[in-house]
């Protein structure tokens, strides 16, 4: 729920609890093949092979655009 600030600021930043990664389904990687054709694996290029991400939500405050 989204509550205006109560400091003199037109921005915040909000960080979500980190979440298991759903393209790598959390493994941290894919299994691939190397150039002989043997599997390697290969690092998730969302969450870096750590398995989960974490949500970053930049909110931008304006003034209000109302009608009188």
């Amino acid at each position: 729920e989204l509550s205006s600030p109560d400091s003199l600021t037109d921005h915040e930043e909000i960080t979500g609890a980190p979440q298991i990664c759903n393209y790598c389904h959390g493994n941290g990687w894919f299994l691939g093949c190397n150039d002989r054709g043997e599997g390697v694996e290969k690092q998730c290029p969302l969450c870096l092979g750590t398995g989960a991400v974490q949500a970053k939500i930049t909110i931008q405050w304006k003034k209000a655009e109302c009608k009188k």
